[in-house]
């Protein structure tokens, strides 16, 4: 059963209590998952060069978590992070978000701005958003992540594991210049012309390989 990571940004430790139980209700669904938590913006740079299938990231930070007073919601972290990681699934949640579509009249609250919301949808492309409290739908929204992970970066990452320290002896030749399995993985998450060429090139390779044509 392939093992997946989640990696969540939060300055409450405390939800570290519920990852047992989110583990435990993935794989009974099928998914084997470990929950790791970045409680600071110093232990995310510590754990940000390993690789996480999804970030989970709440939308108050005012508690500490980062360096700098300018900076104090999700939001910011998921600006930052999506300028380096096109590609990751993100789950973003609050305790503040309500969702109670059995309620009447219907109990759904985003205390977030218009502005944010704009943002989290079409410049961040988040994948969920859900109330921290709602175990059930926290857990669907990460199966869902997990069932639509991209395959391209899901093979990248499975091949440097796979390869381990000889992972970076395999490159991608690009008008000339030669990028390890590490530097593709880079340029493809944040989505630059070498990664989309990359990926483009990846799939007509797959494509030519596995189509035949019937005379």
């Amino acid at each position: 059963m392939p093992k997946y990571r989640v990696l969540v940004i939060d300055d409450h430790r405390d939800i570290e209590r519920s990852f047992q139980l989110y583990a435990l209700r993935l794989e009974d669904k099928g998914f084997l998952v470990t929950f790791e938590i970045a409680s600071t913006i110093t232990e995310f740079v510590q754990k940000k060069n390993e690789r996480y299938d999804i970030l989970m990231v709440d939308y108050n930070l005012r508690n500490g978590f980062f360096d700098e007073d300018s900076k104090s919601l999700g939001t910011d972290f998921i600006s930052d992070f999506r300028k380096n990681n096109m590609i990751s699934k993100i789950i973003f949640y609050s305790t503040e978000f309500r969702y109670n579509v059995s309620a009447q009249p219907k109990d759904i609250q985003l205390n977030i701005s218009p502005k944010e919301y704009y943002e989290l949808i079409n410049n961040y492309k988040i994948d969920a958003i859900v109330p921290k409290n709602n175990t059930p739908m926290l857990v669907d929204r990460i199966e869902d992540c997990i069932k639509n992970l991209d395959p391209i970066s899901k093979f990248l990452r499975s091949t440097m594991d796979k390869f381990s320290e000889d992972a970076d002896l395999l490159y991608y030749e690009v008008d000339g210049h030669d990028y390890t399995i590490t530097q593709v993985l880079e340029e493809y998450q944040k989505a630059t012309e070498i990664g989309k060429k990359f990926g483009e090139n990846f799939l007509e390779t797959i494509a030519t390989v596995l189509l035949d044509y019937r005379y």
